[in-house]
């Protein structure tokens, strides 16, 4: 517990935050993270420039607000490494650093009384769901300052969305650290090296879905289509559409959606396998 504390110290100090939250570990069978914080200590956080007020009789009958929090869930332990909870770690205190705890508050009181109301309701209603995804980008932004690889920030998030022990572990690498291009052989190692059972691969330009050795291997593809020099290595990669994958994981069951743009026409292809 003391290692996973200096963990937190240290991101906390990389984002200059003055006030290090309390950790907790959650028993859950869930992969999460969340923060818990209150007005008044987040004010703290945001505005440091602030001088302190003289004490008094009165402030010395006031107790100190409580200190912020951060919970991780024991599942989350057992599925990340030390690098990956230390980045998961820094999206949360992103959020503390940026109080957003305070602004959904007060953006939420403010679109109450006008959520019924017809258009500006759901106009209302949609600025607050995009704050929100901006709000998450600059967590991404501090968990990425915090590693400074973006390696360990996509794996980590994999690993925080793909469930529990017993489902599929997911991991992510560019495919430049892997020997000969695209070799599957080589890309096995790796993938028992990192101790995943699906491997997101960016090497190879021919998008699709290999089972090999025991393990899946994910091509994404080229999302523009661009010619590579690495291209023409193999007979059946002469020939890059544009194309993008989705992951739908749910238990232990994980189904891939290709999706490649062919002569103007989208081609979607399903791949459905389990653990």
């Amino acid at each position: 517990m003391s290692e996973l504390y200096e963990l937190m110290v240290d991101a906390a100090t990389i984002l200059d935050m003055e006030i290090v939250p309390e950790l907790y570990v959650q028993s859950s069978p869930q992969a999460n993270a969340y923060t818990l914080a209150l007005q008044q200590q987040q004010q703290q956080q945001q505005q440091p420039w602030k001088k302190k007020k003289k004490s008094s009789d009165n402030d010395d009958d006031q107790p100190p607000p409580p200190p912020a929090i951060v919970v991780v869930t024991s599942a989350l332990l057992d599925r990340c490494t030390d690098d990956e909870i230390q980045t998961i770690i820094g999206h949360e205190l992103g959020h503390l650093k940026c109080s957003h705890s305070l602004y959904l508050t007060l953006g939420g009181l403010a679109s109450t009384p006008i959520r019924w109301m017809p258009f500006v309701g759901s106009q209302a209603e949609q600025l607050l769901l995009e704050w929100k995804l901006a709000a998450e980008y600059s967590c991404d932004r501090a968990a990425l300052l915090v590693s400074q690889d973006v390696t360990i920030v996509a794996g980590a998030m994999l690993k925080l969305f793909a469930g529990t022990k017993r489902q599929f572990r997911i991991g992510i690498i560019g495919g430049h650290q892997v020997v000969p291009w695209g070799d599957l052989s080589a890309l096995s190692m790796t993938r028992r090296q990192m101790n995943v059972d699906v491997l997101v691969c960016g090497s190879r330009r021919k998008e699709g879905v290999v089972q090999y050795q025991g393990g899946y291997y994910i091509f994404p593809g080229s999302i523009t289509g661009a010619y590579s020099s690495s291209s023409s290595a193999l007979d059946d990669e002469k020939e890059v559409h544009p194309s993008f994958i989705l992951l739908a994981v749910q238990g232990n069951t994980m189904v891939c959606y290709v999706y490649c743009l062919k002569d103007g026409v989208v081609d979607v292809s399903k791949t459905e396998f389990s653990k």
